[in-house]
């Protein structure tokens, strides 16, 4: 066991990142009965003058994109709206010719300061309109429009929402042999609540590429051409809205279903990117006062390493190689911590199923395999790791379940 003076290294670890699960805690308090918003039929009026743009983005034309498409129709056709037109940017043809949207196909040659995704978004910016009645709703390829969601994304703009905001996005189970990717997204769910909190109080540390809905005429003025963007182009986007901009950021509640990885490989390659690109883009981070939005952000990748480490020094302790005994002044507050821990995976296990299809049997099993949590939160570590050994050099696609 590393030590730490005359305290193992675990120990004075657990006790730093203390604050930030507590924090956790905090925002899942404050904003869960506003995370899933509860809109009324009458978003859909002919008083609500705004255009929206269901933008869908992929590398390739794919089945995947076009069941995203399919179900946004079918969705809208549902509730009765149909002042929205959908629009796919994609950078290979594939295999497959879309239909029911218009398929934007990023020229090879096309260049702009960004690339990959940015880049595409970028080049769509030529095929959207530019209105302050006209808002954009950005998916990725798996994700699945609600109801609930346009509805909710509707009454938004209705009652004069800012124009940058996210919703919340939940991840179903798809087969008990892929549970270690459905236990990483539920340790992913926390996360949702803090970006609320800090969409709310209008300083975003980091946004969600999908469901993400931007006024046009911001987006427009913003754009998605920046120096050095190469991946994580959601959070740089949001550090350039609030420097160019301002504060113009809220939470739409609106939900959208999305596919977990698909295998133990697409976990690990998209915590690395998203680590890489807290590293990356931390230069960029807007100043407040007191510089407190970059402060927090430190904060923040400081206990991730931490929990990284913590989390490859559990299995040694659990099995008791570490025989240095615990003084209580350090129990409670590890104690704290690994519960408090425990308790936000069984809040994304519980909110991931809420709205699954799945039988008792099926959800008692998701529920046990939660003991599994410290196995899931290793494979995320492991980006984590790759990413401070190596970082990325280019956008790797994560595979999802389709």
């Amino acid at each position: 066991m590393i030590i730490f003076g005359s305290i193992p290294l675990y120990e004075p670890l657990a006790i730093f990142v203390i604050g930030s699960v507590i924090a956790c805690w905090v925002h899942i308090t404050r904003n869960y009965r506003s995370f899933i918003a509860s809109p009324s039929t009458d978003a859909v009026t002919e008083s609500n003058p705004a255009h929206l743009t269901f933008l869908v983005a992929g590398r390739n034309s794919s089945q995947l994109l076009q069941d995203t498409v399919d179900n946004i129709g079918e969705v809208c056709g549902k509730i009765s709206y149909t002042n929205y037109e959908i629009k796919a940017v994609v950078d290979n043809l594939g295999t497959i010719s879309l239909s029911n949207c218009e398929t934007i196909l990023v020229p090879k040659d096309y260049q702009c300061l960004s690339q990959y995704k940015a880049r595409a978004l970028h080049y769509s910016l030529g095929f959207t309109p530019n209105s302050k009645d006209s808002w954009i709703l950005h998916l990725d390829e798996d994700a699945l429009v609600t109801d609930q969601g346009v509805l909710s994304v509707l009454e938004y703009i209705k009652n004069g929402g800012e124009p940058v905001a996210n919703g919340p996005s939940l991840f179903l189970p798809n087969g008990k042999n892929r549970v270690v990717s459905f236990l990483a997204e539920a340790q992913r769910h926390w996360t949702f609540y803090w970006l609320s909190s800090m969409l709310k109080g209008g300083v975003p540390c980091f946004l969600n590429g999908s469901n993400l809905l931007i006024r046009s005429d911001i987006e427009h003025q913003v754009g998605w051409s920046f120096e050095d963007c190469i991946y994580s182009e959601d959070t740089r986007f949001g550090y350039e809205t609030k420097t160019k901009v301002g504060s113009v950021f809220g939470w739409h509640g609106g939900l959208t279903f999305e596919q977990q990885p698909a295998n133990i490989r697409g976990i690990i390659k998209q915590r690395k990117r998203w680590f890489s690109g807290s590293i990356r883009y931390f230069k960029f981070v807007p100043k407040t006062r007191f510089n407190f939005l970059k402060i927090r952000r430190l904060y923040s990748i400081s206990s991730w390493v931490s929990g990284a480490i913590l989390a490859f020094l559990f299995i040694p302790r659990l099995f008791g190689f570490d025989s240095i005994p615990t003084p209580i002044w350090i129990t409670i507050p590890l104690a704290t911590t690994f519960g408090l821990w425990f308790a936000r995976y069984y809040l994304g296990l519980y909110m991931n199923m809420k709205y699954a299809n799945i039988s008792n049997s099926d959800r008692a099993f998701y529920y046990l395999a939660g003991v599994m949590t410290p196995l899931a939160e290793i494979v995320c570590d492991v980006g984590v790791v790759s990413a401070i050994v190596n970082p990325p050099k280019k956008f790797e696609i994560t595979g999802k379940v389709s």
